[in-house]
Parts: structure tokens; sequence; C-alpha cells
């Protein structure tokens, strides 16, 4: 009777185990999905940013300024 009942036990824990498995996967893929469309919008937000700056520059540059006096006047670290 201790061999059927390690047998059950050996059954329903490795069932367990595959759903657990099944189940933290599962929830793993969400998450990288979401870090992936955070990530997305990162880039986004960084592009836009990036062409909108490139934009200032050359508006700056048209008005006969130099970004680089500008920058020296200014105490940046």
């Amino acid at each position: 009777m201790s061999g059927v009942r390690v047998a059950a036990f050996s059954k329903y824990f490795a069932i367990g185990a595959l759903c657990a498995a099944l189940v933290c996967a599962r929830h793993s893929a969400f998450l990288v999905a979401d870090d992936s469309l955070q990530f997305q919008r990162v880039c986004t937000s960084v592009a836009r940013y990036a062409d909108e700056a490139a934009a200032l520059e050359e508006y700056v540059e048209s008005q006969g300024l130099s970004i680089a006096k500008i920058q020296s006047k200014m105490n940046l670290p």
C-alpha cells in the first residue's frame, strides 16, 4: 500500500509542478510583453525628442546663433 501512495503522490506532485511551471511561463511571457511595450514607448519618446532637438538646433542656427556659444555661456555640469 505504501508503494501505491508514493506513486499517487509522485503523479500528483508532477502534475502540480507542471501546472506551476506553465503558470510561471505564462506570467513571465506577460511581463516580457508588458516590458517590451513600455520599452517601445520609451524608444518612441526618445526618437520624438531627438527630432525636436534637431529641429530646435536648426532653428537656432538659422537665427545666426551658435549652439556651442550658448552652451559655453551656461554652467552645465
